[in-house]
């Protein structure tokens, strides 16, 4: 047996509980890959700052630009009415 498995290979494992046989092994990378790649309005974003920005602040730009990206995943936006009913008070 194997004593050293790949990041990927360790994702898996945490997810469906076993290591992959080569063949989900490489439909996972695929996967993954495919689904990692960045907007180009995300790398617009972090391109545009200037090029001595704190590397937080370059980060959090990265990730407020990559959440506009689905809106639609947003329940108070989609409809899904998640703030009805609740005290408006509420924090």
């Amino acid at each position: 047996s194997r004593k050293n498995s790949t990041y990927l290979e360790s994702a898996y494992l945490l997810m469906y509980g076993s290591l992959p046989s080569k063949t989900q092994l490489h439909q996972w990378e695929r996967a993954v890959m495919q689904h990692s790649a960045l907007p180009q309005s995300v790398i617009d974003a972090v391109n545009s700052l200037p090029h001595d920005a704190h590397p937080m602040g370059v980060l959090l730009t990265g990730i407020n630009a990559l959440s506009l990206q689905h809106p639609e995943a947003n329940p108070a936006i989609s409809g899904q009415n998640v703030y009805n009913g609740r005290d408006k008070n509420e924090v």
